[in-house]
């Protein structure tokens, strides 16, 4: 898979550069078209009642908004550096609860998206938000870490964590154009003991097989889970094996599940040092 369009997600300017950075390698590498995104929020002053808005702070919440708007604008027009036509800025305009639907509806024309990373203080709003976009679109989201640097490495060791779901199937054929590229791709499956069957001993390595037909270098670890939770031994492995992308499925459980028994997705959102792609 190659990507020919795809879209960078600005909420702010603070949060721009590792995206519009990295986005702007991709385009050049894979000769695309990039599509900036902010969403504006929308504010509604309603009369009467504990909770209404005064029209003067209503007036000052439209203007900073206003202004983050033209801030991020501003950071996409700074980073880009392609030939002309080969980039367009979308800015709309939504109330909290509509963010997602907006730019669901651009991702749904695009090949990959690009969002800022989101620290391990991010809050529900952040992670529902790049969940909704995921399970609306089908489409690979790559989140980038704050810290990362303009022209870091990215897919040059990849680690591709498996299981045999729907999800990490996804995340494998949406990674192709990265994996295709990569000097190695660790196919990495993670287990409470040791293999003790043939087909849990083969299992990485079908899927190494069907890699290899596309060009794709790669060794195969199964590896003992020795964190408390399986998104902590993928963020291990990650630090163990060097790698600069990690390649996963999301968002396969139900929300009672992931409540009960930890999320790996949202632990790797918060947590991973390196880029990943999502797949949901």
């Amino acid at each position: 898979m190659r990507y020919k369009t795809i879209l960078a997600l600005v909420p702010e300017p603070a949060t721009a550069a590792p995206v519009l950075s990295c986005v702007v390698d991709l385009a050049e590498r894979f000769f695309a078209h990039v599509i900036g995104a902010h969403v504006r929020p929308r504010y509604e002053p309603y009369p009467g009642g504990a909770a209404a808005v005064n029209l003067e702070l209503y007036a000052r919440l439209q203007d900073d908004a206003k202004q983050v708007a033209e801030a991020a604008r501003a950071a996409f027009d700074t980073a880009l550096r392609l030939d002309a036509g080969r980039s367009e800025w979308r800015e709309v305009a939504a109330y909290q609860s509509g963010i997602s639907q907006k730019l669901s509806e651009i991702a749904l024309r695009t090949d990959l998206v690009g969002v800022p990373g989101l620290g391990p203080d991010a809050g529900a709003d952040a992670v529902g938000l790049i969940h909704d976009v995921l399970l609306s679109t089908g489409r690979p989201v790559l989140m980038l870490p704050p810290g990362m640097k303009p022209g870091a490495p990215l897919g040059r060791r990849a680690l591709l964590c498996w299981t045999p779901t729907r999800e990490a199937s996804l995340a494998a054929q949406n990674a192709l154009g990265f994996l295709a590229d990569a000097a190695l791709t660790t196919v990495l499956t993670i287990g409470h003991r040791a293999a003790t069957s043939a087909e849990e001993a083969t299992e990485g390595h079908a899927l190494a097989q069907m890699l290899s037909r596309h060009g794709v270098a790669t060794e195969v670890r199964h590896s003992l889970q020795e964190e408390p939770t399986i998104g902590a031994q993928i963020v291990k492995e990650a630090a163990i094996s060097g790698t600069d992308l990690i390649v996963m499925g999301a968002f396969g459980h139900s929300r009672l599940h992931d409540l009960l028994f930890t999320d790996p997705t949202r632990e790797v959102m918060r947590k991973a040092p390196v880029p990943v792609l999502f797949s949901g």
